[in-house]
C-alpha cells in the first residue's frame, strides 16, 4: 500500500485495485493494532499482508456503498482479523446483484458474502469519523469525514460526476446530493476517491466540468 496521507493523528495509505481500478483505504494511528479499511477491493491479499506488516490486527470495515468493486475483499479480511464491517442497509439490494453484475461484465470472479452491521450512531472507536448520507450513485452511498480528509466514494470522480457501469443509480437524486454536499466536501483539504487516488476540491472544480457545472459555476 502507499501512504497519501499523514498527520500527527493518523495516516491514510491506498491500495490500487485491478477489479474496475477502485481504490482501498487505510486509516491508522503510526503503531497502533487498529485500522480502518475503506472498501477493499480485488486486491485485498496485498492489503491483508500490509496489515500484518505494519502490526495492524483489529480492523473495522467502512463501505461507502455496495458495489462489488468497492466490497469484493470484505469477506476475506472477514476471516483474516478481528473485523467489523459496516454498510448502509439500504445497499443490500448491490450485494445480493453483485455476482450477476460481475457475470454480465464478462468477469470469472465472484463476491464472497459477508455479514455486516448499520453505522453505529456512538462508537468509541469511530468517533473520529462521520458518515454522510450520500444517495444518487446508489440509494445507500455514503461519505466519510476523518478530520481534514474526506473519503467520497463514487460520488464523484475525477474528469466527471455521473459514472456507472451498473444498475441502480438515480441522476437526479444524485446531482441533488453532489450540490447539497460540495459545501461540506470543499471544507476539507483531501479528497480521497472511489477511483482515481485522491485530489483537493479546488483540483476537482479544475479538472471536473460535469462538477463546475452542476455547480452552475
Amino acid at each position: 500500500m502507499r501512504r497519501v496521507y499523514a498527520s500527527t493523528e493518523f495516516v491514510v495509505w491506498c491500495q490500487e485495485n485491478e477489479l474496475a481500478d477502485s481504490n482501498t483505504f487505510l486509516i491508522a494511528a503510526e503503531g497502533s493494532s487498529y485500522g480502518i479499511v475503506v472498501d477493499p477491493g480485488s486486491e485485498v491479499r496485498l492489503v491483508s499482508e500490509f496489515l500484518r506488516q505494519v502490526g495492524i490486527s483489529k480492523v473495522d470495515v467502512l463501505l461507502t456503498h455496495g458495489h462489488f468493486d468497492h466490497v469484493c475483499g470484505v469477506a476475506e479480511i472477514s476471516r483474516l482479523f478481528s473485523t467489523r464491517v459496516f454498510m448502509n442497509r439500504d445497499d443490500e439490494i448491490h450485494l445480493k446483484r453483485n455476482n450477476f453484475y460481475l457475470k454480465a461484465l464478462g468477469e470469472k470472479r465472484s463476491v464472497d458474502t459477508f455479514e455486516y452491521l448499520p453505522f453505529p450512531t456512538n462508537d468509541e472507536l469511530l468517533k473520529s469519523v462521520q458518515v454522510i448520507s450520500a444517495p444518487g450513485h446508489t440509494k445507500g452511498g455514503v461519505l466519510f469525514s476523518v478530520a481534514e480528509c474526506v473519503f467520497v466514494g463514487d460520488l464523484i470522480m475525477r474528469r466527471k460526476v455521473f459514472s456507472a457501469t451498473v444498475p441502480g443509480h438515480n441522476k437526479e437524486q444524485w446531482a441533488l446530493t453532489v450540490r447539497d454536499i460540495w459545501p461540506m466536501i470543499s471544507v476539507h483539504k483531501h479528497v480521497f476517491l472511489g477511483h482515481g487516488g485522491f485530489t483537493t476540491p479546488e483540483e476537482l472544480l479544475v479538472e471536473n466540468s460535469e462538477l463546475r457545472l452542476l455547480l452552475g459555476l
